[in-house]
């Protein structure tokens, strides 16, 4: 469970989250949706110690957040992929920083888990955005962690790649036990992945909706949960 309490966070004069308290679940998949500066991808940044709060205290699983933890993974749109590295020294190579001694066996589970098994010894520039989108994934998921967040991480990929990653990040979450919060300021990406909806504003939560259309692009559900999100977005 990640709790924040009482969360703010500014850059000289300008407030980018302002005093939110919320509380994302175990074992859930928590869309971020907003626009541009609304304070969504300060808000993980804190969550991931990459920032420190201004006021207030986040707690993972009941211990308060100082520092980054090790079984937090973030994933950005730019994939953070080491260029002069193959694929499968990508992935291992935190493990290796981390003594992991058993670390090949684990390098080809994820790649086999992420379907990029025949790439593994390609560099990033031989690979599509897609593809390197899943080496980032496999990265995180190598280090076995329980938190998993991810800021705009598909919206530079075209539509039918963004669309079987998001397929792909439902079908991991089936099989680990993962927290996923995921930031993106596209409608139909909260609605199809997010078990809850939380909509940012000016740096604070404006709406947080529960939302039962997971994993169906094609039901009425769905289109009517878009709308009432697309509603939420421009009140």
């Amino acid at each position: 469970m990640i709790e924040l309490k009482d969360i703010s966070l500014s850059y000289a004069d300008e407030v980018a989250v302002d005093h939110v308290d919320i509380v994302f679940h175990p074992l859930e998949i928590t869309a971020i949706l907003g626009s541009s500066g609304s304070g969504k991808t300060s808000l993980i940044s804190m969550i991931d110690a990459l920032k420190t709060p201004s006021t207030g205290s986040i707690y993972i699983n009941s211990v308060r957040v100082y520092e980054p933890r090790l079984e937090t993974a973030v994933i950005f749109q730019n994939y953070g992929i080491l260029p002069w590295k193959s694929v499968y020294e990508n992935i291992a190579f935190t493990l290796r920083i981390r003594k992991i001694k058993n670390y090949d066996s684990i390098v080809q589970e994820v790649l086999e888990l992420l379907n990029i098994s025949e790439y593994a010894h390609r560099f990033p520039h031989q690979l599509s955005g897609g593809q390197m989108q899943r080496v980032a994934i496999a990265r995180a998921l190598a280090l076995d962690v329980d938190v998993l967040l991810m800021d705009e991480a598909f919206s530079a990929l075209d539509s039918l790649t963004k669309e079987t990653l998001q397929d792909l990040l439902l079908e991991i979450r089936a099989k680990r036990n993962l927290t996923i919060l995921f930031v993106t300021h596209n409608i139909e990406e909260a609605v199809f992945l997010g078990n809850r909806i939380v909509i940012m504003e000016k740096g604070k939560i404006k709406e947080d909706i529960q939302n039962s259309s997971v994993g169906n692009r094609a039901s009425t559900h769905f289109y009517e949960m878009c709308q009432k999100v697309r509603g939420y977005l421009h009140d």
